[in-house]
């Protein structure tokens, strides 16, 4: 008699099978000459096929006639959600090893089965950051924790805090601070975001992992040790979303606030010298003290 792994090897091994279990799951009666036309087999190999399936009591055959029995019915969609299931570990594969710690150890890999995975290329090895950017225009409501700085990021941030009334709470190392207010390509940037009554900032010494709540959805942004982005998760499970909302929070709850002269350096006769000089022995205050943990 047949063991279950020689039936699971019964159906993998076999592309035609599959589709032939496939073309008879809708649970009508089809005939021969349909099953050959819908699936592409020889008719030796087709009828090779149908006595096998029903041999294991999957099928039912009158004549030329046949249909897909309960037992079946059940088998085929099992092996349906097998195959999804490799289907999606087979991609996170890659993207398992980048995954924060604390995602792994709340088993979060079992609830990403109808997640969007964005992957960085040599051809492409900005789309998860293209990605997170197009995430958080569509948006109302964004929480995020980083510790890295893209400009094509912060400011899709900007267009829709301005454009789409977005609110935005961000929590970040004191490195991204540095940046956001000493790097000229992201002056307009910081200043806006800084001065906007629906953004606020906070400050952390522990690197979080780099993660966004836009409204309900949860991306999980990916870096390999070399801080390089490796890929992007976008998921709208209810577990995720639990997840990174404890983790927001965790962060979020320990973090400094940052008042908008902190983030970015004034130009002009208005130039606060005394705020701008705290800003710095902040900032440099909070690098120390992360740098000795």
């Amino acid at each position: 008699m047949d063991t279950a792994l020689d039936d699971v090897a019964f159906l993998a091994l076999s592309e035609n099978r599959i589709a032939l279990l496939d073309a008879l799951s809708d649970e009508q009666t089809h005939s021969r000459d349909e099953l050959m036309e819908t699936t592409d087999v020889s008719r030796p190999t087709l009828a090779r096929i149908l006595d096998d399936l029903d041999s294991r009591a999957w099928i039912t055959q009158h004549g030329q006639e046949c249909r897909i029995t309960e037992l079946g019915a059940w088998v085929h969609e099992e092996f349906t959600n097998l195959l999804e299931m490799m289907a999606t570990a087979n991609q996170l594969r890659d993207f398992v090893r980048w995954m924060p710690a604390d995602a792994i150890d709340h088993g979060l890999v079992r609830q990403l089965d109808d997640a969007e995975l964005v992957f960085a290329t040599e051809s492409d090895p900005t789309a998860p950051i293209r990605r997170a950017g197009e995430h958080v225009r569509d948006g109302t409501r964004l929480r995020f924790l980083t510790t890295q700085v893209s400009v094509s990021y912060f400011a899709a941030m900007r267009d829709a805090v301005l454009n789409n009334d977005m609110s935005a709470i961000g929590v970040v190392t004191p490195a991204v601070c540095k940046t956001l207010r000493n790097d000229f390509t992201l002056t307009s940037l910081s200043r806006d975001l800084a001065e906007s009554d629906s953004v606020r900032f906070l400050l952390t010494v522990d690197p979080p992992p780099i993660l966004q709540i836009v409204d309900s959805t949860v991306g999980i942004g990916l870096v390999d040790t070399g801080k390089n982005p490796r890929g992007l998760i976008l998921s709208d499970d209810g577990g995720v979303l639990a997840w990174a909302e404890r983790t927001f929070e965790s962060y979020r709850e320990d973090a400094t606030r940052l008042s908008s002269d902190k983030i970015t350096q004034r130009q002009g006769p208005s130039h606060d010298s005394e705020s701008t000089e705290e800003a710095e022995d902040l900032v440099d205050e909070l690098l120390e003290s992360s740098s000795d943990r």
